[in-house]
């Protein structure tokens, strides 16, 4: 009896550690999710209550909602060609020289 008592713990003594062994090396990756609201981008932007705040940065105008994340917006970045000073020589169709 012990002799077979001892082969069968040794049998299960493998068992475990063959599935331990298998668990670690197959076992899932699930990653670690931040659930954040991202900016909406607007190109005019409104308070949607009365704790939203105008912030200007980086030559964006942002909402942000301290009570309401998913309140968060930032507006379009201007286009560089949007943003060049025009002169009197630059609009004119013969130029003065």
């Amino acid at each position: 009896l012990t002799s077979t008592t001892t082969s069968s713990s040794l049998i299960n003594n493998q068992n475990n550690q063959l599935t331990l062994h298998n668990k670690t090396i197959l076992q899932t990756f699930s990653p670690l999710l931040n659930f954040v609201c991202g900016f909406k981008v607007k190109g005019r932007l409104k308070r949607r209550c009365k704790d939203c705040n105008f912030i200007i940065r980086h030559e964006r105008m942002y909402v942000i909602c301290k009570t309401h994340p998913r309140h968060k917006q930032m507006s379009m970045k201007k286009k560089e060609k949007n943003t060049w000073i025009l002169t009197d020589a630059s609009q004119s169709k013969k130029r003065a020289w």
